[in-house]
């Protein structure tokens, strides 16, 4: 809950400790590469930033049963909460910027008495009015797309940053073609949660604010209980959440 996630933060800050939240898909290397060529401008604005995400849903013979998150009646909810906050995380990343409203269509289509939730599409939008959508549909089986990750649209390029396959690519005004971009050495020399955790430990050594800090996991999970209020009242729902909602939990 948002009450839960607020106290944390708080009794972090009470105890004088670190609290760095585990979002570790921001740092694969091609959306680290997205990041670095939007802050260098080579889209110009962001416009719109459009994430899809297949995966299998969650059949009778494909449930981890100590996948505890996205069982049905478990407080960790479904794959809204489980998978959508890290893709959240990463959008926002990218954008720069937090979220200010959010609409979703939360479905299950496969996965009923398994899980809460096996699809959804999620729209929200920014401070600035970015668009930002994260869609996540439950197959049969697990089949790769050629374009799982984020598609970036700015005001002079297109963007695209995929993990399956890891691939960057950008599209300028004027360009016949997309160019394929080579992630830096600095970001694929070590993983993703090599990467957290080394930083976690630089902010502790050091005394500085860890790059994800407690409020950013606070804002993701306000995304996704938002979205879960949405899909309830068929409504857009805005953030960050009202008092009103601290306790709720979808």
């Amino acid at each position: 809950s948002v009450n839960e996630a607020r106290e944390m933060i708080a009794v972090a800050e009470e105890n004088g400790v670190k609290l760095m939240i585990g979002h570790n898909t921001r740092y694969f290397p091609a959306f680290a590469q997205a990041r670095r060529l939007i802050a260098a401008g080579e889209i110009g604005d962001i416009v719109a930033v459009d994430g899809a995400f297949p995966n299998r849903a969650s059949l009778p013979d494909a449930v981890r049963p100590t996948f505890w998150g996205i069982k049905a009646g478990a407080r960790g909810h479904g794959i809204v909460m489980n998978f959508g906050c890290h893709y959240a995380d990463t959008a926002r990343y990218l954008c720069g910027e937090g979220f200010a409203r959010v609409s979703a269509h939360i479905g299950n289509r496969y996965s009923e008495g398994r899980a809460p939730e096996d699809q959804y599409v999620i729209t929200a939008l920014t401070e600035s009015g970015i668009v930002v959508t994260i869609a996540h549909y439950g197959l049969h089986a697990q089949i790769r797309s050629r374009n799982t990750g984020f598609t970036i649209y700015g005001t002079h390029g297109i963007l695209e940053a995929f993990y399956f396959p890891d691939a960057v690519a950008i599209r300028r005004a004027g360009d016949d073609s997309y160019r394929d971009v080579q992630p830096d050495a600095d970001l694929t020399d070590e993983g993703p949660w090599e990467r957290l955790h080394r930083e976690l430990r630089e902010a502790i050594e050091e005394d500085t604010e860890p790059s994800v800090t407690g409020d950013d996991g606070l804002q993701n999970i306000e995304w996704a209980l938002g979205a879960y209020l949405s899909h309830e009242r068929r409504t857009w729902i805005e953030l960050p959440l009202a008092e009103e909602y601290w306790d709720y939990c979808g």
